[in-house]
Order: structure tokens, then C-alpha cells, then sequence
């Protein structure tokens, strides 16, 4: 029985993969892979690159894939489900809304340490990024623009392309008495303060703290923005604090508020919130507030550096998703008895000038580092089964020890991991 449309009604056809498919068949998903529902180079059947994942399917990810959604309001593809090999997920796609990825060896976020500055508002970077990078396009105040040489971040190895926005965060002090604004039915209150004013409230008779939800503004149009997020204390059945998580970024004007209640929750109602006139305000003006990628582009071994143009003060280290691929011997030890080996690092380091935390440090899953084979007396290691790990973020070490009160230790071990990206192997079986 087919799935229905996600969001529709009606059934999605079955299975129309460009060849036929046997059921169970397996295929190869070369690292790296960057580009949707092309699956490189197979071998019984070949099946070229560049073709559209599209049908029903039972599909098992290998030890690196991910299957992701495309996020139309932010043009960026997520994750929903990642290298968990022989747990079978059902997937119906359009051709448009799935694809299947290897990101090892790619940039797959960015930690912006520096936002530098008097940039123009807007998004620069790629829509319709259904293959390879998409279309470049810059949006401002919601007029598309072809092409862009207005703002450009290029990498400095692997191909990889990048989508960016500048501005448009709010305040985090969003209140609960008094004047307040917020764009609501439809109705913008822009930044600064002005438009249709609302009598904030905190509500009464609540009995689990409600979830507060953020709506864009009526102007947003086709401007990618990030929704900001928030969360909220409760004291005699009314709201007592917000504290804002997130200040989201590229939004055109004060973000409406919804308050929901909890399930559970029967009773509670009635707050209403919003900013005051003196923190309603546009926040981060002028500075990169997010940077994420259109397109990983090839495996590399080093992390890529980035060029801005216009040049700024703008600082952004990528953040990887590597595994590793071997070990380099470089200094066997002497005197080890039962020597063991752990891993170190494997996380970027800094703080995010700004925090976008779906689009950095917790854009994937922190690292699965790989299971090690050490030699006793030497510290010489290698991977114990073949499997390299993944979502490392950034150059681990290997660091080794020995079995106490076991003699002295005379020569350091020394083994150098090699990051990169591995091959992967998934499954489908049409539905």
C-alpha cells in the first residue's frame, strides 16, 4: 500500500528509480557524496550520477549515510535519520523533499567565532539545491537577485558552497506586562517598536510551563530566515520568565508568538507576549549570523579555510564530519606492557560569536570514534575492524598508556590518524 504525500493527501506513486531495482539491492555510496539521489559509481547495475531519488522505499543506511529532508524556509537539508546501519527507515519521495547522503569527509556546519561587520542585511548563497550546489542568488528584504558576487565565502579546498545570512536576529528580553509588539494575524510589526501594539500578559491558571512557538513575520516571503526559540518558567499559574535560546537570524521584522499548552494541560491560558518598544530593535545588524552549507563537495583531508569577499574581520572554522581512514605508524614505543589506546578531541573548539546551534557544533551527532587494535609492547595501532568512525568534527589524537607498576616506558608511542571520508554501502528495497 503506498505512503501519502507528506503534507498531502493523495498517494505517491511507487517505486520509479531511473533503473530497476531488485529487491534487497545493494549500492555503493561513494564518500563525500554531496549531491542529491546521486549514488556514484555501482557496480551491478552502474548506475550514473545525478539521478533523482524518487518512489517508495524500505532503505537500510550503511555505517555512514544519513537520510536528510530539504528545509525549504532555510534552502538547508537536515538530518533525520544517520549512520545506524541495519535499521530500516521507509521513505517516499518526490524527487525533491529526500535524498540520501555520505558526508564523510565534507564541511557539514560552520562555528562562527568572529561576525565581523557593516555587511547588508539579506541571504547570499543557493536555492533549489536539489543537485550540487543549486542556483546562487542574494535576497534582501525579500527581492531575489540572480547570481551573487555581493558576499561570498569560498572554501579553500573540497568545492564546497555555502549559504550565509546577515542579520536579522531579535532581543532576547521578551516581556510579559505592558505594551508590548509582535507580528500577529497577519498584521508586521517591524523592528523598532512600531505597528499595532498589544497589552502583554502572563496568563493564568497554567499548570505546566507552556511552549512558546515563533512564527515569521507576514513580509518574509522567500527570505531564508532561522526562527528563534525560547523557553519559559511559570509561578502561580502565570508566566514568570522567558529566556530566549535561540535569537534566530535573517528575519524581517518582529517574529509573531504563540503560546501552547502542554499536553496535560487543561486549564492554563491567556498569556500574550511580546517586546517593548525599548528592545524591539533589530539585533546583530550588519554581522553574519549564520553560515551553513548548499553543497559538501569532495572529500578532503585537511580542514578548508575560508575567504570572504567583501573582506571583513569575519572569523568561521568549518566543522567536519571525518572518519578516519588510517593510521600512520610514526613512532612504534618501547617498553609498553598491555598497552591501550584512547581517543582525544574530535570536537571544534571556540565559541560561537553567535549561537545557531542546529547549524554548528550540533549540526550532527557528536563523534563515533572507531575501535582500536593495539599492539601490546609497542603502542602500534590500527582499526580494529575496518570501520573508520564518524562525525568527528575536528582532528582527534590517539593517546596511549600502559598497564600500571608494568616497568618504564622508554619510547613514546606515536600513531597519527588520517581523516577523510570512506565508502559506504546501503540497501533498498522498492515499495
Amino acid at each position: 500500500m503506498p505512503f501519502n504525500k507528506i503534507g498531502g493527501g493523495s498517494a505517491l506513486a511507487g517505486g520509479t528509480y531511473p533503473l530497476s531495482l531488485a529487491p534487497g539491492q545493494a549500492f555503493m555510496l561513494p564518500a563525500g557524496q554531496g549531491v542529491v539521489g546521486s549514488f556514484g559509481a555501482v557496480v551491478n547495475p552502474q548506475l550514473g550520477s545525478g539521478n533523482v531519488f524518487t518512489g517508495q522505499y524500505i532503505v537500510t543506511l550503511g555505517l555512514y549515510s544519513q537520510l536528510q529532508v530539504y528545509d525549504q524556509t532555510l534552502n538547508h537539508w537536515r538530518t533525520l535519520a544517520t549512520s545506524i546501519p541495519w535499521n530500516p527507515v521507509t521513505v517516499s519521495s518526490d524527487g525533491q523533499n529526500y535524498r540520501i547522503l555520505n558526508p564523510t569527509g565534507t564541511p557539514v556546519a560552520a562555528l562562527i567565532t568572529n561576525a565581523g561587520s557593516a555587511y547588508t542585511n539579506g541571504f547570499y548563497g543557493f536555492v533549489n539545491a536539489f543537485n550540487t550546489s543549486g542556483q546562487a542568488v542574494v535576497i534582501q528584504n525579500g527581492t531575489v537577485t540572480q547570481g551573487n558576487t555581493t558576499f561570498t565565502a569560498t572554501p579553500s579546498a573540497g568545492g564546497s558552497t555555502w549559504n550565509m545570512i546577515v542579520g536579522g536576529a531579535i532581543n532576547t528580553t521578551i516581556s510579559f506586562s505592558g505594551t508590548v509588539f509582535q507580528s500577529q494575524g497577519g498584521i508586521l510589526s517591524p523592528f523598532g517598536g512600531t505597528g499595532t501594539s498589544l497589552t502583554a500578559s502572563g496568563g493564568s491558571s497554567y499548570t505546566r510551563a507552556p511552549i512558546i512557538m515563533f512564527t515569521a513575520p507576514p513580509n518574509q516571503g522567500q527570505q531564508p530566515c532561522i526562527l528563534p526559540s525560547a523557553t519559559c518558567t511559570i509561578s502561580a499559574g502565570a508566566i514568570n520568565a522567558v529566556t530566549v535560546v535561540n535569537q534566530g537570524a535573517g528575519l524581517l521584522g518582529l517574529p509573531g508568538i504563540v503560546v501552547v499548552n502542554q499536553p496535560g494541560d487543561t486549564t492554563g491560558g491567556g498569556a500574550l507576549l511580546g517586546w517593548l518598544v525599548g528592545n524591539s530593535s533589530q539585533v546583530g545588524s550588519g554581522t553574519l549570523l549564520a553560515m551553513y552549507p548548499s553543497f559538501g563537495g569532495t572529500a578532503v583531508s585537511a580542514v578548508p579555510t575560508f575567504t570572504f569577499s567583501p573582506a571583513s574581520t569575519t572569523a568561521v572554522t568549518a566543522i567536519m564530519n571525518w572518519s578516519v581512514t588510517s593510521i600512520t605508524n610514526t613512532t612504534p614505543g618501547v617498553g609498553y606492557t598491555n598497552a591501550f589506546a584512547v581517543w582525544a578531541g574530535g570536537i571544534v573548539a571556540g565559541s560561537a560569536a553567535n549561537s545557531n546551534a542546529i547549524l554548528d557544533k550540533l549540526a550532527l551527532p557528536y563523534p563515533i570514534f572507531p575501535p582500536l587494535s593495539v599492539v601490546a609492547g609497542t603502542g602500534v595501532s590500527t582499526l580494529a575492524s575496518g570501520y573508520g568512525g564518524a562525525n568527528i568534527q575536528a582532528a582527534a589524537t590517539i593517546a596511549f598508556g600502559t598497564q600500571l607498576a608494568a616497568g618504564t616506558v622508554t619510547t613514546v608511542a606515536v600513531q597519527t590518524p588520517v581523516f577523510g571520508g570512506n565508502n559506504d554501502t546501503i540497501y533498498f528495497m522498492p515499495l
